[in-house]
């Protein structure tokens, strides 16, 4: 759901989750184009039809040898349902990324040749080293910007430098203002 409420919402964003709970607290977001379904989302994956332009976010529960408490959740994942998901994840024709904690099951997966980040991150029992799987190349553009930067101290940089930057376009005559924009169309174009 911290996701789900986060980020910058996509024309249809779609929450899979077993907890009735959960769903029922996911309903009272405020996200548009959000489709809930309550239910096992490996069933939903291997009967959805993509069309290889979707992204697929996975946050399951977390292989309980690699997390510092124990059970967290009413419906947890064994080892066995962790490589079921992993099985049918590889299978996408999309883009797929997948958040966790480093594991053997993870590593000995196909998701072992996956492109990986690892960022640190709190959780009930402390920092945590978290994990990103991810079945694509480092994109070129991204969906949300408001995340751009590699920690903290970075995405104040570049959020104080776009502030500035907009501030300075703001006090220009509208004409000045739509001949850089222009030009700045032109660059992305080049790229």
């Amino acid at each position: 759901g911290n996701i789900l409420e986060r980020k910058r919402p996509a024309a249809r964003s779609i929450g899979i989750d077993i907890d009735r709970e959960v769903i029922q607290a996911w309903q009272q977001l405020d996200v548009d184009g959000l489709e809930l379904h309550c239910g096992d989302a490996v069933a939903w994956l291997e009967g959805h039809a993509f069309t290889g332009r979707e992204f697929v976010y996975v946050d399951p529960p977390y292989v309980m040898d690699s997390r510092r408490g124990g059970k967290l959740y009413r419906h947890e994942y064994d080892d066995a349902d962790h490589v079921r998901l992993l099985d049918v994840l590889a299978g996408l024709p999309c883009a797929v990324m997948v958040s966790g904690y480093d594991s053997p099951i993870y590593d000995s997966s196909p998701l072992a040749t996956w492109r990986t980040i690892e960022f640190n991150a709190m959780t009930r029992g402390g920092i945590a080293i978290e994990r990103l799987w991810m079945n694509y190349p480092e994109p070129d553009a991204l969906h949300d910007l408001r995340y751009l930067g590699n920690n903290f101290r970075e995405r104040e940089r570049i959020k104080r430098k776009k502030a500035r930057w907009q501030a300075k376009l703001a006090k220009l005559d509208p004409l000045e203002r739509a001949a850089i924009m222009e030009c700045l169309r032109e660059l992305e174009a080049v790229e």
